[in-house]
């Protein structure tokens, strides 16, 4: 998910030159998670991630399945 983030390919893929595409690894903090609320903590490690040390997962609502 992070190299989809961060604009890249699959993880290895290689161009049609034959190179592999440079992969990125984004520093993002990592955040641990309830069973309902797993939306929130990946919403928030991302959100983290651009500065807003203030979000927790607990700031979106849970997850439904009802």
């Amino acid at each position: 998910m992070l190299a989809l983030l961060a604009g890249g390919s699959a993880y290895g893929q290689e161009t049609a030159e034959g190179r592999a595409d440079p992969v990125v690894v984004l520093d993002v903090p990592f955040l641990a998670q309830t069973e309902s609320l797993c939306g929130g903590a990946a919403a928030s490690m991302v959100l983290r991630y651009w500065g807003d040390s203030d979000i927790q997962a607990g700031d979106f609502p849970a997850a439904d399945d009802a």
